[in-house]
Order: structure tokens, then C-alpha cells, then sequence
């Protein structure tokens, strides 16, 4: 969408634009979207699931479109302002995107029958499960209030999510190091102790903190993730 090559500062403030208005549709789908339902009915399957009719696709497409015509229209001579000029821009984007998500979705009920509407939104909860867990798909404000969650409630999640997360993150460390050593077992004696000089001692890599890199862990990481040898 955004095609030319900008300085950091600013990239970043529309790194958080689109993430601002990313985030509240919904995870991306195909590439070209927006993210969220009107990107998900991209999806052949999931056309087919809600059973999409042509005449639907065509208008979904054509709503698709305006929307980009006005995400440009939101951008259009942001490189060019001053720093507090952009600021100020920022915070009207910010405006503008939640207004555009309110008309964009009474569009997409306009467009698609009852049933499909619903449909739609279980399959969209679904796909935030898998991108974000069920932690992520509590940021819907709209769920929240529906379920009567209360603030304590999401006060426990949050911590039961970050629980869940160094588990997790413990049993996968232990699981590829078990899968590294059934690799490296394979080695004889000398090509193991060759391996271990090749990669020097252990660098723990700081923690993934998002951005571009996003959770990819470190660079440059040998097969398993290690940077040493097994320690048997």
C-alpha cells in the first residue's frame, strides 16, 4: 500500500496507524485486506462456509476498494507534515479509523444475509483465537460486554495468559532440545565436538520484543535453535 521508502519516525507512526486499525478488524487474512471480516470472506472457504452468492463477492470487492481509497486518502501528504503536525494527524487517523469501522460493518451487514453476518463473526473469533489466543480475543470490547466481564476478570486472565505463555515457553525449549540432540546424536564423536566449536559458547538472545522481527526469535540460529553443542 505505502510504497515508498520513509525515515523511521515516520514509518513507525504508520506502523501504529495501520496496527491501530489492524488490530480492531481483526488478524489479516489473504494479503490486500484489511484484516478482520471483510478480509476473511477473501478466503475461498470461507466464502463457501457462509455461502456467498457472486452478486455478495462483487459488492464485498467493491467495498474492499473503497476502503483503500480512503486508507490512501488518510496518508496523502503525511511525509511531507512536521512532527507535530503529523501528531496531530495521527490522532485525527485514529478518529477516522473508528468511524470507518462502524460504517464499514453496517456495509458488510447490508451486504450479507442474517445468518451470514453470524456466521462470519464466529469464524472471525475463531481466527483471532488461533493468531492471538483466547487472551487476544478478549480485547474485543464488544465480547467483554456481552460475556459481562468484569475488570477483575480480565485482570486474572491477563495473568493466567502470562503463566500459560513461560510455560509454554519452557516445554518448547525442552521439546527442541530433545529434537536437537535426536539430530545430533547422529554425529560421531569428532563432527559433534567440530559442531560445538563451530557455533562457541551459548548466546542467549534477549526476548522477541515485536516490531518487524516479530516473533521469529534471534537471527542466524543453528538447526534447534542452539547456538552450542548438547551438553552430553
Amino acid at each position: 500500500m505505502l510504497r515508498q521508502v520513509w525515515n523511521w519516525p515516520l514509518a513507525a507512526v504508520v506502523v501504529v496507524s495501520l496496527s491501530t486499525f489492524a488490530a480492531a478488524q481483526g488478524p489479516p487474512g489473504r494479503g490486500g485486506g484489511f484484516g478482520g471480516p471483510l478480509d476473511l470472506v477473501r478466503s475461498d472457504a470461507v466464502a463457501a462456509e457462509i455461502e456467498l452468492v457472486d452478486d455478495q463477492k462483487e459488492q464485498l470487492q467493491a467495498l474492499n476498494e473503497e476502503l483503500r481509497e480512503e486508507m490512501r486518502a488518510q496518508f496523502q501528504g503525511f511525509r511531507d507534515l512536521s512532527e507535530d503536525e503529523r501528531t496531530e494527524r495521527f490522532a485525527q487517523m485514529r478518529e477516522n479509523f473508528a468511524k470507518q469501522r462502524e460504517k464499514t460493518q453496517e456495509k458488510l451487514n447490508n451486504i450479507l444475509l442474517p445468518h451470514q453476518v453470524d456466521r462470519l463473526r464466529q469464524i472471525e473469533l475463531q481466527s483471532r483465537m488461533r493468531q492471538g489466543g483466547a487472551s487476544g480475543v478478549l480485547r474485543d470490547n464488544n465480547l467483554r460486554e456481552k460475556l459481562g466481564i468484569t475488570d477483575e476478570q480480565i485482570e486474572r486472565m491477563q495473568e493466567a495468559a502470562e503463566k500459560a505463555r513461560e510455560e509454554m515457553t519452557e516445554k518448547v525449549a525442552k521439546l527442541r532440545k530433545e529434537a536437537e540432540d535426536k539430530v545430533l546424536n547422529e554425529l560421531t564423536p569428532t563432527q559433534r565436538q567440530q559442531w560445538e566449536e563451530m557455533f562457541g559458547k551459548q548466546f542467549e538472545f534477549p526476548a522477541p520484543q515485536g516490531g518487524f522481527g516479530g516473533r521469529r526469535g534471534g537471527p542466524g540460529g543453528a538447526p534447534g535453535g542452539r547456538r552450542g553443542g548438547g551438553d552430553n
